[in-house]
């Protein structure tokens, strides 16, 4: 290893530590305004400048700087604040961004939280984010990403708790030749009602990527799952695909699949598709005469159902606390 090298490592695991440990990413906490912390280049900086409540902050990546490991952010939700993160990724970055999403029990009420991710040419950028607030907490997320030319932009989200859920995400091809995918886990039980909706737009031409958004609904749980494809007037040569899977564990659950298509041009690939399936009295009994028991069979079937897109997040920790959430959710 090489002295830039090990000085690159050394900066790196630094910051790491800043993320995971101290308060400046406990983002529902409160900070000095104007707050600076810069590591190797990056600085994350907290600030009021428009005399509201909003809680803001920016994480700045430099051009041609790549992350060994993924950068972790911790968000922990109040009721009643208001927070937002401005994340910019320079030319020719390429980072690795897991967020865990969580709340203190016992908390209710509002929350609202907006992330924004800018990329600019040839960047490349994964961002998994795993929401697991409490039943109270009735949360407002809009996540808004731009990719650059040539970059490639890839969300991979997991909701999980809340129990008024309205989460909404847009991502805009502003670049010739870029790629935008949304990979989208969710699960509702319960109270829980989840308004879910993905926007991969494609403003430019060249576009790639896919939508696919699935989950898992059972006793008395409530989505609507919108996901769109929109292509506008300069985005030909795109081709894109959105796809929506969901498993109904009982018949108490409700689900709304609505899949869009909005095409302002012509000389593009695009389709869209919406299953739902229900898992029977027959499913189960096929399992237990063969001495499975209830439990372990709503484990296969859900892990099974889900296993694609939980092996796509690169971010082998957030892989694993996303399955494991998982499996707190079906065994209660």
């Amino acid at each position: 290893m090489s002295d830039d090298d090990a000085l690159t490592k050394t900066g790196f695991l630094a910051l790491c530590r800043i993320l995971l440990h101290t308060d400046i990413m406990k983002l529902g906490a409160t900070h000095p305004a104007a707050s600076l912390l810069p590591v190797m280049g990056i600085a994350l900086q907290a600030q009021q400048s428009d005399g509201s409540d909003r809680q803001r902050y920016t994480l700045a990546v430099p051009d041609h700087w790549a992350s060994r490991e993924p950068l972790r952010l911790r968000v922990d939700a109040r009721a009643g604040d208001s927070v937002q993160i401005v994340i910019h990724v320079g030319e020719s970055a390429d980072v690795l961004l897991s967020e865990l999403i969580v709340s203190q029990p016992g908390s209710a009420g509002m929350w609202d939280y907006e992330v924004h991710l800018h990329l600019q040419a040839h960047a490349r950028c994964q961002f998994a984010s795993l929401q697991q607030l409490e039943a109270g907490i009735q949360p407002q997320i809009h996540q808004h990403s731009t990719v650059g030319a040539n970059a490639k932009m890839q969300w991979h989200n997991t909701t999980l708790g809340g129990s008024h859920v309205n989460h909404v995400l847009r991502s805009e091809v502003r670049g010739a030749d870029a790629i935008s995918s949304v990979d989208w886990i969710f699960y509702a039980k319960g109270t829980e009602k989840q308004r879910l909706s993905a926007v991969n737009a494609f403003l430019a031409p060249g576009g790639g990527g896919e939508v696919t958004m699935k989950g898992v609904a059972e006793q008395k749980g409530h989505t609507v799952c919108n996901g769109l494809i929109e292509i506008g007037p300069n985005g030909g040569r795109t081709g894109t695909y959105l796809t929506e899977e969901v498993l109904m564990l009982d018949s108490t659950s409700m689900v709304d699949a609505i899949p869009g298509l909005e095409i302002k041009t012509n000389d593009v690939k695009a389709s869209h598709s919406a299953t739902v399936s229900r898992v029977t009295e027959e499913d189960l009994f096929y399992f237990a005469a063969r001495g499975i028991d209830f439990v372990s069979a709503r484990k296969m079937y859900v892990e099974g159902f889900l296993a694609d897109l939980t092996e796509r997040i690169g971010d082998l920790q957030a892989r694993r606390l996303v399955l494991e959430a998982i499996e707190a959710k079906y065994l209660v």
